[in-house]
């Protein structure tokens, strides 16, 4: 008999934890997300995600309207010579001409 009783306390108890997680809101992955300089190696003004790369030690900018680097904000750590992630957000643009590769 105690067994039983245990047995039975033991799936109230599991029924009660799957119940309640059930019903809870998904966690905010937006903490997740972290901070990446692109440059912008086309010697350009456009604004497209395709058109900027990540290095992860980027060279230098010289002065012009064009734009050098953006930070894009993404969950998901680049590779080197990446664009930005689909989910990637724009951020601080540098204005200049790249002067790596």
């Amino acid at each position: 008999m105690k067994n039983l009783k245990q047995i039975a306390f033991g799936l109230m108890v599991g029924a009660l934890a799957i119940g309640t997680s059930a019903f809870t809101n998904a966690k905010n992955t937006k903490s997740g997300f972290a901070s990446y300089t692109f440059v912008h190696p086309a010697l350009s003004a456009s604004n497209l995600r395709t058109d900027y790369i990540f290095r992860a030690d980027p060279d230098d900018c010289t002065q012009s309207v064009n734009n050098c680097k953006a930070v894009w904000t993404q969950s998901v750590a680049p590779a080197e010579g990446a664009n930005p992630a689909s989910n990637a957000v724009e951020g601080t643009i540098t204005p200049g001409n790249y002067q790596g590769q």
